[in-house]
């Protein structure tokens, strides 16, 4: 894809590319063609009832 992306458009000096931290045979190939970490990003995740007892003030049940 890379090959593709650089011969229709040669002028392309910057590519980008998002995998998951735990993704490792990915991180690798990515490292292996010379990317490097540009950011990174945490996603969370709540029961909404959990989420809706949290603004009500009410403790959450810690059970997961």
């Amino acid at each position: 894809m890379l090959l593709k992306a650089v011969g229709e458009r040669p002028g392309v000096r910057v590519v980008r590319t998002g995998n998951a931290t735990t993704n490792a045979p990915m991180l690798k190939i990515n490292r292996e063609l010379g990317f490097k970490p540009h950011m990174t990003r945490k996603d969370w995740q709540i029961d909404l009832e959990q989420l809706v007892g949290f603004l009500r003030g009410y403790p959450a049940s810690t059970s997961v």
